[in-house]
C-alpha cells in the first residue's frame, strides 16, 4: 500500500479521483503548506480479529471446537454478588 501525499487545493479539485485511490487501497496524506494535517484510508470490511490474524499480529486457537461444561456441577451461592464482594473485602 503506498502513502501519497496530496496538498488540499489539488485534493479538492480531484476529489473523485483521489477517492477512487483510497478505494483501491492507496493511502492519502492531505498537506497543507506542506504540513502533514489528515490521514485518508479505505475502510477494510473484515471484522478486527480477522484482520489481526491476516496480519500475523494474532494467531487462532489451535482447536476451534469449544469445551463445554456440561456434566459439570454449577456453583450455589447464597446471597447477592455485592454481599458476596463486600464479606470478602472485610
Amino acid at each position: 500500500m503506498a502513502v501519497i501525499e496530496v496538498g488540499i487545493t489539488e485534493f479538492r479539485a480531484d476529489l473523485r479521483q483521489w477517492i477512487d485511490q483510497v478505494k483501491s487501497g492507496e493511502e492519502i496524506v492531505l498537506t497543507e503548506r506542506r504540513t502533514p494535517i489528515a490521514r485518508i484510508t479505505g475502510i477494510n470490511a473484515l471484522p478486527v480479529i480477522e484482520q489481526l490474524e491476516r496480519d500475523g499480529l494474532i494467531r487462532g486457537p489451535r482447536n476451534k471446537s469449544r469445551t463445554k461444561a456440561s456434566g459439570r456441577k454449577r456453583v450455589q451461592v447464597k446471597g447477592s454478588v455485592s454481599e458476596i464482594i463486600t464479606q470478602q473485602r472485610n
